[in-house]
């Protein structure tokens, strides 16, 4: 009787993450604004050394990337790990 109820509630939770799932990717995605501004000489290089898939971008990719990387930057690098303010330099 412990495994058939076992068995059941393994169901439900498939089921339900089924149904979870297709509801969610009816949702569509914001629509992502890159930056156009100039990418820092700088960094196609720091990219190619730190981040080995990179490599095997092609350049659109890599611009992509690199845009990618102008957003993150600008968005996280406001604060510390923590949550408090990195001192101004």
């Amino acid at each position: 009787m412990e495994g058939l109820a076992i068995v059941v509630a393994f169901a439900l939770i498939l089921v339900g993450y089924i149904a979870i799932s297709a509801v969610l990717r009816r949702i569509p995605a914001p629509s992502l604004r890159l930056p156009t501004g100039p990418i820092p000489d700088t960094w196609p290089g720091i990219v190619e050394r730190n981040v080995p898939l990179a490599r095997r971008l092609s350049s659109e990719e890599r611009e992509r990337l690199l845009r990618l990387v102008q957003i993150f930057l600008a968005t996280n690098t406001s604060k510390d790990p923590v949550g408090s303010p990195l001192p101004k330099r």
